[in-house]
């Protein structure tokens, strides 16, 4: 008699599913064990055989029997052994159909040999259409961990169940089912990495076999999976019963039959499903260059809201076939608060279009890819496009240093050319730009179509909240006054419901956390959070990215900082212009500090060291005030580009951001730069 055999007991003409069953202990070595596994003892019925084809006429149904003595009696390498063999047997017998549906059916011990079987056929690359084709698998008391009582091991419910079938079985067999490895955590584990693909069924007893009472109870028989995945149904039987049926018409056979006929043919329709996406993708016979190419790197966002307002500008004055009649070359920009970008990205963004556009002689390592993609985007042969530039916040990346602005030693100055070169223009395409700053979007677009991202509205906020705390009740008052302190600002919305979320909290209880000290609601905001459809690369904590635009800022215009560091200790509310002119700037770092105090008069006014001026001092001064007003222009029209600052209600009047106004006083105390701005501001 052969130790192992995969046996048809069902064999259709043309089959659409493959069952295959295996059986469990085997300690006596007997052929029919594998047969009487699934036979009633009262009526011989094999209901395998002799009941499922009349519920799935076109399943062909497998038995596979092995030698599970050996498997058990010695050592884990008989499991793999015997996995193996299955593993072989079963590819023989599907090399004319290897994407046939799977579904495994297995009673006790036998579905360790499956689970094995399943996870090393993964890592095999002969047997991987196994798995790939294995839809579900249906467990009769398979034992996937130890008991309810935590005593009772996985090695201790295998000699529970040699004990059920050998009346006086040999205790040295019995030790080594109780300390053999194969009843290790290290197969559990790695099977459930592997479940995301198998709809899964754990039928588990709830008779005692005679006098051993549960040996599989529901503990150990179920994988403990979500319910969505795995069926869990009890049977009226014990570990031997379970799944032997003496008619077609028991209520348990039925369920049985269901659950298997469903499983299967939703196995059959998914392999239809996939069949119809692969021959969509086959029918277009056209090369990849020619073929429509979708290149985003961000995930979708399931909570986005739409800007209505914005959608209509740009479709209006963005996408519409005018453009290319007329032989305009469209562009536009959308700014404000945002994130970040730089060189390298830029220039990875046009490696992988050359890629997936397959431009010719992109893979020559001395080309200049970059220009490459321009020359191929601006061929009309290659259709229109739309490209997107993200994240587009430093203007000297894109234009270079201007004449007269701050320099400073920096990786911009080894950049060969200058990235504005390298858009694409044609009548064919469209550029549109992101930045957090307006003089970039202003400069990529030639001024033509600069649309500003403000605050979302009351309608807009609730809308996006209510999505992205799901069930979770409030008003919509509630998220209007929690939208106000935020001052409708999208990335803190979205950052105050992560938090309200992740900590269980209500709206309301969120809220009396921003009605805090300053010190509270910066530390909210710099909670950092995941955000679908964002950069990896950028941090999402809104007090985190703001501070990269400080950075920034101080870096690229550092006159335009110190306006800023000074504004912050005002009142943010109708700051008037004539408290920003000729504003003495402190001296900071290793210079000698000065007190606030120092220079004041009784009335404030500022004089000079020598408290004096010659009369060319006086015969320049209209000069330099007329200067000093254009230098303040300048450094105003930064802040207000970055978005941080608006224009007030009064004449030459602005309003900085409450949130930016606690973020930007944060910095500075970091920098040490907070008492010195603080007195400069009592000065005026």
């Amino acid at each position: 008699m052969a130790d192992d055999f995969l046996h048809v007991l069902v064999g259709p003409v043309d089959p659409n599913v493959d069952i295959v069953a295996v059986h469990g202990l085997n300690p006596v070595n007997t052929e029919s064990h594998a047969y009487l596994t699934w036979t009633s003892s009262s009526n011989g019925k094999l209901w395998l055989k002799d009941f499922l084809p009349e519920r799935l006429p076109r399943a062909r149904v497998m038995l596979y029997g092995y030698n599970s003595n050996v498997v058990l009696g010695s050592s884990t390498a008989g499991v793999w052994d015997f996995a193996d063999i299955l593993l072989e047997r079963l590819y023989q017998k599907r090399k004319k159909a290897p994407n046939r549906p799977i579904i495994f059916i297995c009673h006790s011990l036998g579905g360790i040999v499956v689970k094995e079987a399943l996870v090393a056929a993964k890592r095999n690359r002969t047997y991987k259409s196994i798995p790939e084709a294995t839809y579900a698998i249906v467990f009769f008391a398979t034992p996937h961990q130890g008991g309810a009582d935590s005593k009772v091991t996985l090695g201790n419910i295998a000699a529970s169940v040699a004990r059920g079938i050998l009346r006086n079985p040999d205790n040295t067999f019995m030790e080594a089912l109780k300390k053999n490895s194969l009843f290790g955590e290290s197969l559990i584990r790695t099977f459930r990495s592997e479940l995301e693909s198998f709809q899964i069924c754990s039928f588990f007893e709830t008779l005692p076999t005679k006098k051993l009472g549960l040996i599989v109870d529901k503990k150990s028989a179920t994988l403990g999976l979500d319910t969505s995945r795995e069926k869990i149904i009890q049977m009226q039987a014990d570990h031997s019963s379970i799944c032997k049926f003496d008619s077609v018409d028991g209520s348990d056979f039925e369920l049985v039959r269901d659950i298997i006929g469903e499983f299967a043919e939703d196995a059959v329709n998914a392999l239809a499903e996939r069949a119809r996406v692969e021959a969509s993708k086959t029918s277009v016979s056209v090369s990849m260059a020619d073929a429509p190419a979708f290149i985003v790197p961000y995930s979708n966002n399931p909570d986005f809201v739409g800007r209505e307002d914005i959608f209509e500008k740009l479709q209006k004055d963005l996408f519409n076939d005018m453009s290319e009649a007329s032989g305009f070359h469209t562009r536009a920009a959308l700014y404000g608060l945002g994130g970040v970008g730089d060189a390298s990205r830029f220039r990875q963004g046009f490696a992988q279009i050359a890629t997936t556009c397959k431009i010719p002689g992109a893979e020559d390592p001395k080309s200049d890819v970059s220009m490459l993609v321009k020359t191929w985007l601006e061929r009309p042969t290659h259709g229109r496009w739309l490209m997107i530039i993200d994240n587009a916040d430093d203007n000297e990346m894109f234009f270079g240093p201007n004449e007269g602005r701050h320099q400073h030693a920096s990786s911009k100055e080894s950049i060969t050319a200058k990235l504005a070169s390298y858009l694409p223009v044609c009548s064919h395409g469209t550029v549109l730009t992101t930045t957090r700053f307006k003089h970039v979007g202003v400069n990529l677009t030639i001024g033509r179509l600069v649309i500003g991202v403000t605050e979302m509205n009351k309608a807009e906020a609730t809308a996006m909240m209510r999505k992205r705390l799901g069930e979770q009740y409030c008003t919509d008052d509630d998220l209007n006054t929690l939208s106000e302190h935020l001052e409708g600002l999208p990335l803190a919305l979205a950052q105050a419901a992560s938090y309200i979320q992740k900590n269980t909290i209500t709206v309301n209880e969120y809220i009396e956390r921003l009605q805090g000290s300053d010190k509270k609601t910066v530390a909210l905001l710099s909670e950092p959070f995941e955000d679908a459809g964002r950069d990896s690369g950028v941090p999402n904590a809104v007090a985190e990215s703001w501070i990269l635009t400080f950075r920034q800022i101080k870096r690229s215009y550092p006159e335009a900082a110190d306006l800023l560091s000074l504004m912050t200790f005002f009142d943010r509310q109708e700051i008037p212009q004539s408290l920003l002119v000729q504003t003495p700037k402190p001296k900071i770092g290793s210079e000698t500090q000065r007190d606030p105090d120092d220079g004041l008069e009784a009335n404030g006014d500022i004089v000079s060291e020598g408290n004096c001026a010659s009369q060319d001092d006086m015969t320049s001064e209209d000069s330099s005030d007329s200067e000093a007003e254009h230098e303040l222009e300048n450094q105003l029209g930064v802040l207000k580009a970055y978005s941080l600052i608006t224009a007030g209600k009064g004449d030459q009047t602005f309003d900085l951001h409450r949130l930016i106004q606690m973020v930007m006083r944060k910095w500075l105390r970091l920098q040490h730069e907070s008492d010195i701005w603080a007195g400069t501001a009592l000065s005026q």
